[in-house]
């Protein structure tokens, strides 16, 4: 009984620092028993809660043009929800410093539109392909990332993971990708080149290796992660 209850204080931390969304039965444990290691460890099972309900919502909904329209928007919503919508807010504000070299509030708002839009044809393509089992991977993904980001750095990281110990908190992403290959065996492969290249590239191109992640990063990551693992499902599973 105990260990569930590390279990289950472990993934209360996790969701608490990466999931907008409050449980209900949150404070029946003890969030502060948690050691860094096991709330990193728990971070992709965390993501992994928004991807079982979508698919089982596919597998309850009949496959076809309108019941796509639902479980796309079902979709966006829920993944607008576990952020409060930050993680594509930021993304826009990141391409309006690019190309206005400063924050510009119309553009912004119209960018954050067009994402949401993206993200409903994506999963719209998604689920009329009769593939929305896909979306529990993409949030692992997704999450994964953000654990990385999260423990980025040695002595400044907002989670802090021996560096002997960090192979381990690839595991149960691992794992879960095994299982999801012999299904979507090229969509699997693709994303999880997308994933590990979005981190290799904020890690050797965006920050150095004394860079202090903070937040924003981390939600800027997952973004930029969001739209491109959306793009390559799309295709390839469209």
């Amino acid at each position: 009984m105990k260990h569930l209850d590390k279990i289950c204080s472990s993934f209360l931390s996790a969701w608490n620092m990466m999931v907008d969304i409050p449980l209900p039965w949150a404070e029946k444990f003890d969030v502060q028993e948690s050691s860094s290691f096991d709330t990193a460890v728990m971070i992709p099972v965390a993501g992994a809660v928004p991807g079982v309900i979508l698919a089982a919502l596919g597998i309850l909904l009949n496959v076809n043009i309108p019941c796509s329209a639902i479980w796309a928007f079902a979709a966006v919503i829920i993944m607008e929800m576990v952020n409060s919508g930050r993680s594509g807010k930021m993304v826009a504000e990141k391409i309006a410093e690019f190309i206005f070299k400063e924050s510009a509030g119309s553009f912004v708002n119209s960018m954050v539109t067009f994402v949401i839009l993206f993200k409903l044809a994506a999963f719209f393509a998604i689920a009329n392909g009769e593939n929305t089992g896909f979306i529990l991977l993409f949030f692992v993904l997704v999450f994964s990332l953000e654990m990385y980001c999260a423990t980025f750095g040695e002595e400044n990281s907002i989670i802090k993971v021996e560096a002997g110990e960090r192979w381990k908190l690839y595991l149960i992403p691992g794992v879960i990708a095994f299982l999801w290959f012999w299904s979507y065996p090229l969509a699997t492969l693709v994303s999880l080149a997308v994933t590990a290249g979005t981190a290799l590239f904020f890690r050797k191109k965006v920050w150095s290796e004394d860079y202090i992640v903070n937040g924003n990063d981390v939600t800027f990551a997952s973004g930029c992660a969001e739209v491109l693992l959306l793009l390559c499902s799309m295709i390839i599973l469209g």
